[in-house]
Formats: structure tokens, sequence, C-alpha cells
């Protein structure tokens, strides 16, 4: 019988640099733990996420589906 870890976490939350290289900063499995490297909010990381977020943030922030 094998044990499944529950699927807590379905995405990986991604900040890349926002120059043209795009090189990973953070790779997290939760919204909460990437905003507590970056030092935000977890409404900022949202609104990244959707594009509503100031464009000369140093940062761009991806969900991406495991």
């Amino acid at each position: 019988m094998t044990f499944f870890e529950p699927h807590r976490y379905r995405y990986l939350w991604v900040a890349t640099d926002a120059d043209e290289y795009e090189l990973p900063v953070a790779v997290c499995d939760s919204q909460k733990e990437l905003a507590d490297v970056l030092g935000v909010s977890v409404g900022f990381v949202s609104q990244a996420v959707n594009g509503y977020h100031d464009k000369h943030f140093a940062y761009n922030i991806y969900k991406i589906k495991k």
C-alpha cells in the first residue's frame, strides 16, 4: 500500500528577475511562502500573478501548475 501526500500544493509560485533573462529568484510551494521571501503581502503576489502590479517591480511572478 502506498501513501500519497495530500494535494495541498498544486502550484509552484515562481519569482523571476524582470530583465530579459528572467532568471528564477525564488520558487515556493505556497503563495504565502513566496510573499514572505519577497517581503511583500499575499495580496500583492495575487495581484502580480493577475497582471495588476506596478510594472517597475523588480520581479515577475508566475503561478505554475504542477
